[in-house]
Order: C-alpha cells, then structure tokens, then sequence
C-alpha cells in the first residue's frame, strides 16, 4: 500500500467516525417552540373621513394597512346593530377605502366607527385582530339636518353633543 492511499483509507474512516459525533454535538435537545401568530399593527387614524351627500353613508379612507394579501380591513358602526359594518377595499400598497352606514339625527350627531385588521389562522376557521382604532364620524363636515328641524323635533340643537358636530361653531 503506497503512502498516498493510507493517508487517504484513513480519512475516510476518521470522518466517518467524526460525522455522527458532529451531528451530535450540533443538536439541539431544547424542544421547539411554535411559532406565534402574526401581529397586526393598529390602523392610524384615518385621512379621510367624509359624509356622502346621502346623509346616510360615510367613507373613510387612508393608507397604514398590512401588504400582506390575506389581510383585510374591517369597518363597523358602533351605534348600529344590523348592517353597520363592512369590509374595506385594501391595495397591495396598504391603502384601503370603504363605506359604512351612519345614522345621524338631532339626539344622536354623531356616530362611532371602530376600525380594524383581520388574518385568518393558518389552521382553523378563527381570526387574528389588530387593536381597534375608533372614528367619531362626521368629523368636519355639517351636520345633515339645521337646528330648527331639531328645535322642532324637541331636541336642542346648540347642545354639547350638537356642537361637537360642526366644530365648536365660528
């Protein structure tokens, strides 16, 4: 046997003998750990809120949304029961835009949005939230009715809650 091929029968075996004990030296015996769901940021208060001419519809619009494709934007009007929330149109950009119902009158000028992200699980039918991001609606813009249909209807139009709908007056 020449010098060259004992050298190299013997690493051979020496690396044969070292392979399994390397693996075991670089093992980890720590048991894995699952990983966490996602976490979604909470939507900034939107750029745009505006009241549709209709009185009876808002939409809000503004950009901070999740990228991801299977994220969606929620919007939903505290005051209403039935019919006040849906879901808005998102962007791969993170922009979103939807409508949502209010309904506004003299005892109640204002109405309240919560806004919010959802994904769903990857195994089952739940979703993860984003913290809720609350939207007093309409912020700047008139209110749909004067004050003599109010004074009429017996409400006080030039109360707290009135005034907090036009800005605090000029």
């Amino acid at each position: 046997m020449t010098w060259r091929r004992a050298r190299a029968t013997a690493s051979v075996a020496l690396g044969t003998l070292l392979l399994p004990v390397s693996g075991m030296i670089c093992a980890c015996n720590s048991p894995t750990l699952p990983v966490p769901p996602p976490s979604l940021d909470k939507l900034f208060a939107p750029s745009e809120v505006e009241l549709l001419p209709d009185g009876k519809t808002v939409r809000i619009a503004s950009d901070g949304a999740s990228t991801l494709p299977s994220v969606t934007v929620w919007m939903f009007n505290l005051e209403l029961l039935e019919g006040g929330g849906s879901q808005a149109v998102k962007d791969s950009f993170g922009h979103y835009e939807g409508f949502v119902a209010v309904e506004l009158t003299c005892a109640r000028p204002t109405n309240h949005v919560e806004l919010y992200q959802r994904i769903p699980e990857d195994n089952g039918p739940g979703f993860f939230e984003s913290a809720h991001t609350l939207v007093t609606v309409p912020r700047d813009a008139p209110p749909p009715f004067d004050a003599d249909t109010c004074n009429e209807a017996g409400v006080d139009a030039g109360s707290e809650s009135g005034s907090a709908v036009d800005g605090g007056g000029d």
